[in-house]
């Protein structure tokens, strides 16, 4: 079987089958998934996380001007959140979440004033913990930002429990401390099978139709019909849209090689619904 990819994509609904033979013979397919959640804002080749976690409340040592703690999670990139620059030595900010989650990835937007680098510069040196809130706690040290790079930057944080995330500067005594937007995300589960929710195809043979193919019965198949070797194809239907890690498909095998060597050189697709 040789996997093929439309292109670089990771978020998708369907898988999407197709032979270069006469005839394919499925008995099951099964996909598996690596979380149940889309992620934007990720920055360079980052792995992907789990969902974007809700954030309560956020407060901070101080803070300049009307560049308030809760602008740092409000969802409007045009406004910031900015510590005061006359408190250099112990400036931080606490974004706390609606609960307890393994803690996938911190990703924070940096200030683009577009006359320069005068804010963007401001990101350099800082620093990100997860931490538990009751009793306070650091549990992982998510990472310092040590190049100014773009206006998107991704900390892993390990899938460390935690319901609160600690930002503080490291660079400039916590002078600088300023960002757009700051974005929490979960770390991904474990792998787990996702459900296929439909299945059609090009043609059938008999009665060995697209929903054999995801039945979970072994003694049936997907057989395509051989009148239409040109355009034989089979598609299957998820039930939301996931990350999919592994697609493992099943041969038909009838203790030779007639039925089980109708599956090489099939391809594998992946496809937005």
């Amino acid at each position: 079987v040789s996997t093929q990819s439309t292109g670089v994509l990771n978020y998708y609904t369907n898988y999407y089958y197709k032979s270069n033979l006469r005839m394919m013979s499925l008995l099951r397919l099964v996909l598996w998934a690596g979380c149940i959640g889309i992620i934007s804002l990720s920055k360079g080749e980052e792995a992907p996380s789990g969902p974007k976690l809700d954030i309560v409340s956020a407060v901070a040592y101080n803070w300049y001007n009307n560049n308030i703690p809760a602008n740092a999670h409000d969802g409007d990139e045009n406004t910031i959140y900015s510590a005061d620059d006359n408190n250099v030595t112990i400036n931080w900010i606490k974004i706390t979440l609606d609960q307890q989650y393994a803690i996938g990835r911190v990703t924070i937007i940096a200030k683009n004033d577009g006359t320069g680098n005068a804010f963007q510069e401001r990101i350099k040196g800082t620093q990100v913990f997860a931490y538990n809130s009751d009793p306070e706690e650091e549990v992982a040290d998510c990472g310092t930002i040590t190049e100014v790079d773009g206006l998107v930057y991704n900390l892993d944080c390990g899938g460390a429990e935690g319901d609160m995330i600690y930002v503080t500067d490291t660079e400039h005594g916590g002078a600088a401390l300023n960002f757009v937007e700051i974005y929490i995300y979960s770390d991904l589960p474990a792998e787990q099978q996702l459900v296929i929710a439909s299945a059609e195809a090009d043609s059938q043979y008999r009665k060995n139709g697209p929903a054999n193919a995801h039945d979970g019965d072994m003694a049936t198949c997907y057989f395509a019909n051989d009148g239409h070797m040109a355009t034989n194809w089979l598609k299957l239907h998820l039930s939301g849209t996931f990350f999919i890690s592994t697609v493992i498909v099943v041969n038909r095998w009838d203790g030779g090689s007639y039925f089980g060597g109708r599956l090489e050189n099939t391809a594998v697709y992946v496809y937005a619904g």
